[in-house]
């Protein structure tokens, strides 16, 4: 802990920047006792914890339940629906209100995680129940037609609405394109020194005790 404290003082002596010690956090593992935690935060000086809470809008640690770190974006989305819901909107102002305000809701932590398939099927529902629902029936009414055929593109006879866990495939395909193009960048040589030090990207295993993020993006290269 000495030796961090060290190395981010030398950081603000070399950029110039300081760092927000008291909106900094810390996380430790279970198997470090109480009195020592306490005794490693008064020396680097930072108190809060860092295992719940975001940063830059996305979840700061994955757990097991990664349905349930992802609530979130449920709970944005069913937000929206509920304050549209209130508003007598034609098909076409639906239409518009999915493709740019809905849909978009889970794209940023689509650019960086794999989400649940499960998940992507619930937000999928409430978008289709809005579609097909009424103001008057509280989106009771008949869904007509699947998200999945509502997805396909017009000339195939749907609405061309996104298939969620294919764009999130998509996003996390770029994020590889970023890795082969990009060898010097500074996460690309993190990656490629943790997961796949002596071969390329498309030669690299899984493994194992890997990262949500690295998950992602290896079952996304599968589709290349």
């Amino acid at each position: 802990m000495m030796t961090i404290k060290s190395i981010l003082q030398r950081y603000e002596l070399q950029s110039g920047q300081a760092i927000n010690l008291p909106k900094s956090g810390i996380y430790f593992s279970s198997n470090v006792r109480l009195d020592k935690q306490e005794e490693l935060k008064n020396i680097v000086g930072v108190y809060n914890d860092l295992s719940s809470g975001k940063y830059l809008g996305l979840p700061s640690l994955i757990g097991r339940s990664k349905k349930m770190v992802f609530n979130y974006l449920k709970d944005r989305l069913w937000n929206k629906i509920q304050g549209w819901s209130a508003k007598c909107l034609s098909k076409a102002g639906k239409a518009i209100l999915l493709r740019t305000v809905a849909q978009a809701i889970p794209s940023y932590a689509m650019s960086c995680f794999m989400l649940p398939k499960t998940l992507c099927n619930d937000l999928e529902k409430m978008m289709n129940s809005y579609w097909w629902g009424s103001q008057n029936n509280n989106g009771k009414d008949i869904k007509w037609a699947s998200w999945t055929n509502m997805s396909m593109a017009k000339e195939s006879g749907g609405l061309a609405f996104r298939d969620l866990q294919g764009f999130n495939i998509a996003l996390l395909g770029k994020q590889c394109w970023n890795l082969l193009n990009n060898p010097c960048s500074l996460v690309v040589r993190v990656f490629k020194a943790r997961y796949y030090p002596d071969t390329s990207l498309f030669a690299a295993s899984r493994g194992g005790g890997v990262s949500f993020v690295w998950s992602g993006l290896w079952q996304a290269k599968a589709f290349w």
